[in-house]
């Protein structure tokens, strides 16, 4: 089985993503699995949470309709209480009122302001007690019908971690880059099946302190999704996914070119000290063939036929020295999204 260092780029992403939200997740073909165990569980999650609210709706009505009856008797008691002071003071005040004369009126005024007042206090009294009665259960009314209207949110707000968990891995299901992870594993999978001997590199990138000069431009590092190295040589593997027939465009032609740009830069990265190393790119493919290939230094291969490919090549171009050398020397030029290999 072929040594591995590094995870492919777009899996270790999505990788990360998923630890972040605790699943813990070895393959991509297990996420749709654990989407529909998820799915379930929330459901279960929602349907205990929805009977759980609605218990306390049912217990807040309950509470309220007690509450009703005795408010409704405590008002009965406080108005009953009232009625006889308020009409004993109008009585009061009517008698004083109505007295014959003019020294009548003079000597029952003091009488009759007195028992105003006391009118005007017992009324007030009795309102504010019938008021704050009417409050509390109007207030208790309005909490029940708050959590009435609000139920559905309140059973999402007991569900919020694991429906935020259902829509990470919906998101992850539904995107471009959960084809190309599973594209990238099935690569790797393929490639552990070569010799031994035999190293692969998962996202790396390729670095020169001096930078290399290329087309008139320097370059200080190059990236690499995968490079395989053999004793025939090093291979460099891009990956496209291609969802249906078509000729090479221009999306496909800029990866074509990074191949071959990539290409360039490790024939002056690494074979000045090892002469006789062949650099080989091939561009990795999932889906449906395109109609044409514009490109005679870059090589594109159904994922199924990279392996095999590789494994043609058995010309051993580097001595064991030079093999052991040159494995090394990648190591301390290369960094994966964690650092040093």
């Amino acid at each position: 089985m072929a040594q591995i260092y590094g995870i492919a780029k777009t899996w270790g992403e999505i990788n990360t993503r998923l630890k972040n939200a605790n699943f813990s997740v070895r393959h991509p073909r297990e996420i749709e699995t654990l989407l529909d165990e998820t799915k379930m569980e929330c459901e279960q999650q929602t349907l205990v949470a929805r009977q759980k609210i609605e218990a306390e709706i049912d217990a807040l009505e309950q509470a309220y309709e007690d509450e009703k009856k005795q408010v409704e008797l405590q008002l009965s008691q406080i108005n009953e209480k009232y009625r006889g002071e308020i009409e004993q003071s109008e009585g009061i005040v009517d008698l004083f009122q109505h007295n014959p004369g003019v020294f009548g009126f003079l000597r029952n005024y003091a009488r009759v302001r007195r028992e105003s007042q006391k009118l005007t206090r017992l009324r007030t009294e009795q309102g504010e007690q019938n008021k704050a009665l009417k409050q509390a259960l109007e207030d208790q009314k309005l909490e029940l019908d708050t959590k009435k209207s609000l139920k559905g949110e309140l059973v999402e707000q007991e569900c919020a971690g694991i429906i935020s968990k259902v829509d990470i891995l919906k998101n992850v299901v539904g995107s471009p880059e959960f084809s190309r992870a599973g594209a990238e594993i099935e690569l790797e999978e393929s490639l552990q099946g070569l010799p031994e001997n035999i190293i692969l590199f998962n996202n790396i990138s390729l670095q020169s302190e001096d930078g290399l000069v290329m087309d008139r431009k320097k370059f200080f590092h190059a990236h690499v999704d995968h490079l395989v190295l053999t004793p025939a040589g090093i291979f460099l593997i891009g990956i496209k996914i291609w969802h249906k027939h078509l000729t090479i465009n221009t999306n496909e032609h800029a990866l074509i070119d990074q191949l071959i740009q990539t290409t360039q830069f490790c024939n002056q990265l690494f074979r000045p000290d090892f002469p006789a190393l062949i650099i080989r790119s091939i561009l990795a493919y999932k889906g449906h063939q395109p109609e044409n290939q514009s490109s005679t230094t870059v090589k594109v291969l159904p994922i199924s036929e990279v392996s095999g490919y590789i494994n043609w090549f058995n010309d051993e171009m580097l001595s064991n020295q030079e093999y052991t050398n040159l494995s090394t020397r990648i190591k301390e030029v290369a960094k994966t999204s964690g650092g040093e290999l």
